[in-house]
């Protein structure tokens, strides 16, 4: 069939061997490859074989590991300590601190593995800074109205700063207000008060004759009298 002299013959012939041809070559799409992150699994371990990172890169206040032992007790050890094949710590000093103090023989850690002494290195810092973040102002103060008083007395942490640095409102809201200055005073002593009723909260309040509000979170006594600095107005 190749040597004959039909052009139309030869046309049709090599068309049919190319369709052929290119029907061999034809793969199969491509599948974009997924990256695989693996799960880690917690075992257990003997606390006295973990080893704190000599480059530990945050303090843990007294306040801090009561109040982690407090959330353990709470909510049990719901966050394995990271370790290296040395059983050295890369996460969870604070949480180990807190499982000596509750007498604990072992803790669950998962190990960290396939990473070089850079990649370690940086999981030490970023491990603690990507936890960082602001607090949504309306739910903190939905959640904090919506605890009894009574749990939190088994904390030492409290929200005062946080209370304090809110204004309760808008910047628009306190413009044209008069500027005061209150000096820094240390107090001799603090508490916590727990209030069973609201009509405790009043006779309370009605004893040391001050003003306590649903927003109030800490206060003087006695009260600390506000030093006007001076009559400054903002201009809207």
């Amino acid at each position: 069939m190749f040597l004959t002299t039909d052009i139309n013959n030869i046309a049709i012939i090599d068309f049919i061997m190319v369709k052929k041809k290119s029907a061999k070559k034809k793969s199969k799409p491509s599948i974009p490859r997924k990256e695989i992150i693996k799960i880690a699994k917690a075992t257990l371990l003997d606390i006295t074989k973990l080893k704190p990172n000599p480059r530990n890169v945050k303090e843990h206040t007294d306040a801090q590991i009561h109040d982690i032992m407090q959330l353990m007790k709470m909510a049990k050890f719901k966050d394995p300590i990271v370790i290296d094949k040395k059983n050295v710590i890369w996460a969870g000093h604070g949480r180990l601190l807190a499982a000596k103090k509750l007498g604990l023989k072992k803790v669950p850690v998962i190990y960290l593995e396939g990473l070089n002494e850079d990649q370690k290195n940086l999981f030490l810092l970023m491990d603690n800074k990507v936890n960082e973040s602001p607090w949504i102002a309306e739910n903190v103060k939905f959640v904090f109205d919506n605890i009894n008083p009574m749990e939190f007395s088994k904390f030492e942490m409290t929200f005062d700063d946080y209370f304090q640095l809110d204004p309760g409102g808008d910047e628009d809201d306190w413009k044209g207000m008069p500027e005061f200055l209150q000096e820094s005073e240390e107090s001799y002593q603090r508490i916590i008060m727990n209030f069973i009723k609201k009509e405790d909260v009043s006779k309370f309040a009605a004893l040391i004759k001050q003003s306590i509000s649903p927003r109030t979170r800490s206060m003087w006594y006695p009260p600390q009298k506000l030093k006007k600095k001076k009559d400054q107005w903002e201009d809207e």
